[in-house]
């Protein structure tokens, strides 16, 4: 239910913002952005306490450092996920 609602609250903060694109790559990126809000919002039980982003700055930071990672129609295994994520931390 946690998960849920802070994915809600994302949500509604990211309708607010406005954003243009000159080029379709622009648009593929923010898109995979938007895929990566979604899926950090949603696996906090995935990816563990230690991981998840705990607050939403910390989740769309989190968005852009790993929206590479969500550019394909395929959802990355989650263990992808936290080795970027380990990566970029160290």
């Amino acid at each position: 239910m946690r998960q849920l609602r802070r994915l809600l609250q994302f949500l509604a903060v990211h309708r607010r913002w406005r954003f243009s694109h000159t080029s379709p790559t622009g648009q593929g990126e923010r898109g995979g952005v938007r895929a990566a809000a979604a899926f950090w919002a949603a696996s906090t039980g995935e990816l563990g306490e230690d991981a998840a982003p705990r607050t939403d700055t910390q989740l769309a930071v989190e968005a852009v450092e790993t929206h590479a990672l969500f550019l394909s129609d395929a959802r990355p295994a989650v263990v992808a996920v936290r080795v970027a994520l380990t990566r970029r931390r160290e």
